[in-house]
């Protein structure tokens, strides 16, 4: 659940920075900040609703073969974008001792908000590594790897590379469930590799290499 507990945080610290920026003195980069902020929690919660398809084509019965899942696009924005903020919050003029103080907590809030959000990031970058290649990527039933594999979603992740099958089992919170490129983030899933799975899915390529 580490990637839920980083959403949660994503959302809470950027809402909540949005709020002060916008609550306190209006100045141009109050707003900039705040606006920024705001998109980055809005970005969070929408990865988080597409990935749990409340939102999007599987909710509103267009899903399509080749749709992609948008839930690790819109994470990493919220995260890239809480890594920014935090850089860009850093440099503000100096405040009195007293102003320091109130900030305190907003300044740590904002840490968790980075780390959360690099976190998220290579989290998506990891995803994205693993689907490079759309056509070799298949989503089967974790039988046909030969193992009794207990996988979140009955589902098996699996890239066919050029002699063996890469593949990641779900083993905590799975994103796009009904999408092509199922989004399991890093390190929720127990990876391996299978000549006799690539010899299954793929088996023109498999008999090429004998």
């Amino acid at each position: 659940m580490l990637f839920l507990t980083a959403s949660y945080l994503l959302i809470y610290v950027n809402i909540a920075a949005a709020v002060r920026h916008v609550g306190g003195r209006l100045d141009r980069r109050s707003i900039c900040l705040g606006a920024g902020h705001a998109l980055a929690g809005a970005a969070a919660l929408s990865g988080l609703l597409l990935g749990a398809e409340v939102i999007g084509p599987p909710a509103w019965g267009g899903l399509l073969p080749d749709t992609g899942n948008r839930a690790p696009l819109a994470y990493f924005v919220a995260g890239a974008l809480s890594v920014l903020l935090l850089a860009a919050s850093r440099r503000r003029p100096a405040v009195a001792a007293g102003g320091r103080r109130r900030a305190a907590p907003g300044t740590g809030r904002l840490w968790l908000g980075a780390i959360a959000g690099v976190y998220v990031c290579l989290a998506v970058v990891d995803h994205a590594t693993f689907f490079r290649d759309p056509s070799a990527t298949r989503k089967v039933a974790p039988a046909l790897a030969g193992e009794q594999r207990a996988c979140v979603g009955d589902v098996l992740l699996v890239r066919l590379d050029d002699d063996v099958a890469e593949y990641r089992c779900p083993t905590s919170v799975l994103l796009g469930r009904h999408y092509r490129e199922v989004f399991a983030p890093w390190p929720g899933y127990d990876a391996g590799s299978s000549v006799a799975l690539k010899r299954q899915l793929d088996p023109p390529a498999a008999g090429a290499l004998h």
